[in-house]
């Protein structure tokens, strides 16, 4: 064989070890060690029946709207044979938050698949409030109406197969516009094709945009873009390892801004640490909201949970 082949063979070889080392370092945290922690008193939200409590939006009214029911991530589930009953459920912040209330859908077809995902919501010039959701099977977004007392009326489904691949997170930005994640470019559920997109680190999938009618790639190039949050002027994705912040342009494409991630190389963190567990009261935690001096905790299949918070250090 030639040399210059074993030399390439070689260094392809110690470069896949390395991938494989980095993978079992992070995702099998070899050499972690979790200290737990919480910031005071902290217990399961009763009431809630469904599968997970995967994201949650808070409202101007100190009321936090949880999705629940994402099945898709459960092998045992088929989708040839089953439907998914998800749910929206409802976290008084102001008041008792150790129980969670079941929302009532208006207008959404009886029977017809409901898995949620991500959430998020708009405030009107009205007051009044609509609330956009992430669903699976098929990917598309669900816009409702809520009416504050335990009702949300469903005013305007938005789909497109071209865009929507693998929703994660959805970010309003108006009454009918809207940033979303695809997780990934493989189709929800083609897990062959999220396999090798995973384990090679592809940076292939993206953010989009969404206006009316109108969709667009908002920025591509991305590996696992999973949470979405902002403002009028930027855009913060969570991706593996760090939040990317982009600053939006006029035509709402996005420009890379700035990286924060969670630990510098020296391990220094950039942020601060609240809670901390090591999955004796919960697995796989995907969300976190702050108000009232409670902290609001959701995970993609497990439960939702409550802490007070005793103490955040000085900015």
């Amino acid at each position: 064989m030639n040399k210059y082949v074993q030399v390439l063979l070689l260094a392809l070889f110690a470069v896949a070890i390395q991938h494989v080392a980095n993978l079992a370092y992070i995702y099998l945290s070899f050499g972690n060690t979790i200290v737990r922690h919480y910031p005071g008193k902290c217990e399961q939200v009763k009431g809630i029946t469904t599968h997970g409590a995967e994201d949650i939006t808070l409202l101007p009214t100190g009321q936090a709207i949880i999705t629940s029911g994402l099945t898709g991530f459960a092998e045992e589930f088929d989708y040839s044979t089953n439907t998914a009953n998800g749910q929206l459920y409802v976290v008084n912040t102001t008041g008792d938050t150790s129980i969670a209330h079941k929302l009532t859908l208006l207008d959404w077809p009886v029977g017809e698949h409901f898995e949620p995902h991500g959430i998020d919501h708009w405030l009107h010039e009205n007051n009044s409030i609509s609330v956009f959701v992430v669903l699976h099977m098929p990917e598309r977004v669900a816009r409702f109406l809520y009416d504050g007392e335990g009702m949300l009326t469903l005013t305007k489904i938005y789909e497109n197969s071209k865009f929507m691949k693998n929703l994660n997170s959805v970010f309003c930005t108006g009454e009918d516009s809207f940033y979303l994640s695809n997780l990934m470019h493989a189709r929800f559920r083609d897990k062959f094709m999220a396999f090798i997109e995973f384990i090679l680190y592809m940076p292939i999938s993206n953010v989009v945009y969404v206006e009316g009618d109108n969709y667009q790639s908002a920025v591509d190039g991305l590996h696992l873009p999973n949470g979405l949050t902002g403002d009028n002027r930027y855009v913060y994705v969570a991706t593996k390892g760090a939040v990317k912040v982009f600053s939006r342009r006029f035509d709402n494409t996005l420009k890379l801004y700035k990286v924060i991630r969670v630990k510098d190389p020296l391990g220094a963190a950039e942020l601060e640490s609240v809670f901390a567990d090591d999955t004796s009261l919960i697995q796989a935690a995907t969300v976190g909201i702050y108000s009232e001096g409670k902290l609001l905790i959701g995970s993609i299949n497990d439960k939702l949970i409550t802490c007070d918070v005793n103490y955040l250090s000085e900015p």
